[in-house]
C-alpha cells in the first residue's frame, strides 16, 4: 500500500474527509503550511495533472472526495 492510500484510509478512518476542501482551504480548520492543508494542495496537484486542468473528474481521487 502507497502512502497515498495510507493517507486516504486515515482520513477516512479519522473521518475528517472534506475539512480541506472549497471555502475551508486555508481557512480556521486547515490553516496555511499544516499538513492538512499540504495534503489537501498535494492532492489539488495531482488531480490537475490527471483531469487536464478541471476540477471535476469523474472517479478521480482528489481533494473534493477525499479531504
Amino acid at each position: 500500500m502507497g502512502w497515498i492510500q495510507k493517507a486516504t484510509a486515515s482520513i477516512k478512518r479519522r473521518g475528517t474527509e472534506g475539512v480541506c476542501t472549497g471555502s475551508k482551504f486555508g481557512g480556521p480548520t486547515c490553516p496555511k503550511g499544516s499538513k492538512r492543508y499540504n495534503l489537501a494542495k498535494t492532492f489539488r496537484k495531482m488531480n490537475k495533472k490527471q483531469c487536464g486542468g478541471g476540477m471535476m473528474c469523474g472517479g478521480a481521487v482528489g481533494p473534493n472526495m477525499v479531504l
